[in-house]
């Protein structure tokens, strides 16, 4: 399996030149547009075979045309839903866009719609923007200088966000690759274990709430199947929390520092580690039969997000970890992602 070529993504946006970039070891191969900062391939060397464990597209045009804005691209300045698109920020309340209901999900796809600038070396890409406002609207306070750094070592991939804002303001990205580790499309075969002893629960409009002991469904302390093991401790409690998701799509609050989760199927392992507070497990619960790369459809449930980030709806939770940041402060995002 090769690389896709640079042609696929020759376009101009906004007179922007957008392209693709590869980078690839003994064991990775990757290939990421400045369209986004998407992460279009990510192949890994299993059983003498290249594999692509994340879902997506061939081509720039059938990104720009997708109904799911997010396949693999970063998200940010805020990811994840804010209640009721707003926040305050020292007595003044700042108006997010609304995307998804009267609430504002992934920032309004601002950074998956992003042409970045790019520098790239024999080891790493790094693109590079300046976020100025959400939208014409918005009086989301900038700009903001992020950085997006792409690396890999041998059988192992980096992805570090940075962040450093001109004025006081909230700053919570994430990457948001699609895993899709069997190549069965399909999770019935995946195991699954999150370091985490506790998540957070959604409402039923998936706004995060308090924090919510993790037993039955949402125990994966020990590897286990997403959907087909028998859960015999589930409560009232869980089995809502299921339907408040329409599946898996909450954040595991974790437990430590390394080695926070482990995705595997067959032989092929996905070892996550990160140094952010939480890990939102997301299961393509709206996924809805799109044609995808290699003439592949993906469905619902065809494959996984495990977005490392801040608590979902931290700007409006006092009792989360930190999401606002001072002039000149810098915010990192760090994710490792290690196959074996």
């Amino acid at each position: 399996m090769d690389l896709f070529p640079v042609s696929n993504f020759d376009k101009v946006i906004d007179g922007k030149q957008v392209s693709l970039y590869h980078l690839q070891s003994d064991q990775l191969k990757i290939s990421v547009t400045n369209y986004g900062g998407i992460l279009v391939q990510l192949l890994v060397l299993h059983e003498n075979q290249w594999v692509d464990v994340v879902q997506g597209y061939e081509t720039l045009d059938e990104y720009l045309s997708s109904p799911e804005q997010y396949f693999g691209a970063i998200v940010g300045p805020i990811c994840n839903r804010v209640d009721n698109a707003q926040f305050v920020l020292d007595g003044n309340t700042i108006h997010l866009p609304k995307n998804k209901g009267e609430h504002c999900l992934h920032s309004n796809a601002h950074l998956p719609t992003t042409v970045f600038t790019c520098e790239q070396t024999q080891s790493q890409i790094c693109l590079r923007t300046t976020i100025t406002q959400l939208s014409p609207s918005s009086p989301y306070p900038g700009p903001i200088y992020v950085s997006v750094l792409y690396q890999i070592i041998d059988s192992t991939l980096k992805i570090k966000i940075s962040a450093v804002p001109a004025q006081k303001t909230a700053l919570t990205f994430t990457a948001h690759p699609f895993f899709c580790l069997s190549q069965q499309d399909s999770l019935n075969e995946i195991l699954a274990q999150i370091m985490a002893d506790q998540f957070i629960g959604l409402t039923r409009e998936s706004i995060s709430g308090c924090k919510i002991n993790a037993v039955g469904s949402f125990d994966f302390n020990k590897p286990r199947h997403v959907f087909i093991d028998s859960q015999e401790h589930d409560t009232d409690e869980i089995r809502e929390q299921l339907q408040n998701g329409f599946g898996y799509d909450h954040c595991f609050v974790l437990n430590s520092a390394q080695n926070q989760a482990t995705f595997s199927c067959k032989n092929l392992k996905m070892h996550i580690s990160t140094n952010q507070p939480g890990l939102h497990f997301y299961t393509g619960n709206y996924l809805d039969n799109f044609r995808g790369k290699y003439g592949r459809v993906y469905s619902k449930n065809s494959s996984f997000c495990a977005e490392c980030q801040n608590f979902p709806n931290a700007v409006n939770r006092s009792d989360f970890p930190k999401v606002f940041y001072e002039k000149g402060e810098e915010y990192m995002n760090e994710v490792v992602y290690t196959f074996e």
